[in-house]
């Protein structure tokens, strides 16, 4: 993706962001993730002036097409009125809307009729409960009778040694008393399937051995998220990139991230 990005910028000159995204596909939440890191590894440029409220992205040696584009656009107009062709839908995404409103419908359906003896509790909420659940140090609930499940800390295990970051990850699912249904180790995911307040739930894990976990690896895990159908949760080997935690922010709680370092 970022290559074709740079032969984007390369080939036609200073772009947007929606010109991005009209000319390689996806997503724009993506594609500004790919953005923002090409322009922190310094093979992008951005502009000081501003178009709406987003920035040109340039090549070094583009600026002067910089300042002879900023003269053409009008400055006045959003990002999303220089988008030279419209999305329109096909049968096959209405087919997946479609889906995904029935399975909507059908998990609010289940909540509603459990509104008596169980809180309701939506899916965000439930998958940072999840990640907390697996965590090595867990606060003890306090003995209060409660309708949410009581979260046991893991039994001490004597030190491991793993001929992988992979193994290291599903041993630490597995202690998480976290059902593992399918694994795949040359792609680094698995899915797992853990207990809610709407019933059984499917999460999607995807596992990254590296030193800095960055802006990329969450918009990466954010497509898969929505492919998927199903919440994300990272397990990665390294530290949590400062662009990643603000990343996570924004696109809500449906990428969840733990460090396993």
């Amino acid at each position: 993706m970022k290559e074709k990005i740079l032969e984007v910028v390369k080939l036609g000159g200073p772009v947007l962001p929606v010109e991005i995204v009209s000319k390689t596909g996806g997503d724009s939440l993506v594609a500004n993730a790919y953005l923002s890191d090409l322009v922190d590894d310094g093979q992008l440029k951005k502009s000081d002036e501003r178009v709406g409220a987003v920035n040109l992205y340039f090549l070094e040696g583009q600026e002067d097409q910089v300042k002879k584009r900023l003269n053409e656009l009008d400055v006045t107009l959003t990002p999303r009125q220089f988008t030279k062709k419209s999305i329109t839908k096909n049968k096959k995404i209405e087919d997946k809307q479609r889906d995904f409103a029935e399975r909507l419908n059908k998990i609010e359906a289940e909540e509603k009729s459990r509104k008596k003896v169980t809180p309701k509790k939506s899916v965000i909420n439930f998958t940072k409960k999840l990640i907390s659940r697996t965590k090595e140090e867990v606060v003890p609930p306090k003995p209060i009778i409660d309708s949410e499940p009581i979260i046991k800390k893991p039994e001490p295990i004597a030190e491991q040694n793993f001929d992988s970051f992979f193994e290291h990850a599903v041993a630490y699912l597995d202690r998480g008393k976290l059902k593992i249904i399918n694994e795949n180790i040359e792609t680094g995911t698995c899915t797992i399937r853990a207990p809610s307040a709407v019933g059984p739930m499917r999460f999607h894990v995807r596992i990254l051995e590296k030193k800095k976990l960055n802006r990329t690896d969450i918009a990466e895990s954010y497509t898969a998220a929505i492919e998927k159908k199903m919440p994300v949760i990272v397990l990665t080997s390294g530290e949590i990139a400062k662009t990643a935690k603000k990343y996570l922010k924004e696109i809500g709680g449906l990428v969840r991230v733990k460090s396993l370092k």
